[in-house]
C-alpha cells in the first residue's frame, strides 16, 4: 500500500503543467536551496498506474489534503506539500505515518508524468480532473 501512496503525488501533481488561477499554492521551507520544481503543484484529480499496473485514484484539494482510492474505496487520506521539489504526502492515519516523497519527471507529449518515490518503483501519473 505504501506504493500506491504515491504519487500521485502527488507529484502527482508537480509535474501536471496545468495551472488552475485563484488557487495559490504554499510551499513549504526547506534548507538551502531547492530544486526547482518540473511543474506547477496544482489541486485535482490524478489518476496514477503502478509498475505492475494497479491503478488508483488521487484528489489533491486546495486545502492541501489528498485522499487516495482504489476501485472507490479510500485507501488512504492526509496532506501533501511541496518539500525540497519534491511532491510529500503525510498520511493522517494509521501507525508510523510519516511523509513519503516523491520526484516528479517532466510532462510527457501524452499528459503523462513519472513521479519516483525515495523507495520503491516509479509510478505513471495523469490529471484527469
Amino acid at each position: 500500500m505504501e506504493k500506491l501512496a504515491l504519487g500521485v503525488a502527488i507529484g502527482v501533481l508537480a509535474a501536471c503543467g496545468q495551472s488552475q488561477p485563484g488557487q495559490p499554492i504554499h510551499h513549504a521551507a526547506a534548507a538551502g536551496p531547492a530544486p526547482a520544481p518540473t511543474g506547477p503543484l496544482v489541486p485535482g484529480t490524478y489518476s496514477v498506474t503502478e509498475l505492475d499496473g494497479t491503478k488508483m485514484t488521487e484528489v489533491l484539494a486546495a486545502d492541501h489534503t489528498y485522499t487516495e482510492t482504489v476501485h472507490g474505496q479510500k485507501i488512504e487520506a492526509g496532506a501533501w506539500a511541496l518539500v525540497g521539489g519534491r511532491t510529500c504526502l503525510t498520511p493522517s492515519e494509521g501507525a508510523g505515518a510519516e511523509a513519503r516523497c516523491y520526484t516528479d519527471s517532466p510532462l510527457a507529449a501524452d499528459g503523462t508524468f513519472t513521479a519516483t518515490p525515495d523507495r520503491g518503483d516509479p509510478m505513471t501519473v495523469r490529471k484527469i480532473a
